[in-house]
């Protein structure tokens, strides 16, 4: 793999990484509208990593 497309898989792995864990901790609050925007930060957390994944394999 080139040096520039791992640092580009890197960077896009890792921004879902922090993307899921931040929705993970608003998820577990005790506010409703917290807890429904750490849900949608999981859910772009996953597609960004998919579509990190799917960039990459081409």
């Amino acid at each position: 793999m080139l040096p520039q497309k791992r640092r580009n898989t890197n960077v896009g792995v890792g921004i879902g990484a922090l993307l899921q864990l931040a929705g993970l901790i608003l998820f577990n609050q005790t506010s409703s509208a917290a807890a429904i925007l750490g849900l949608v930060l999981i859910i772009m957390a996953h597609r960004n990593k998919s579509a990190t994944l799917a960039w990459t394999s081409t």
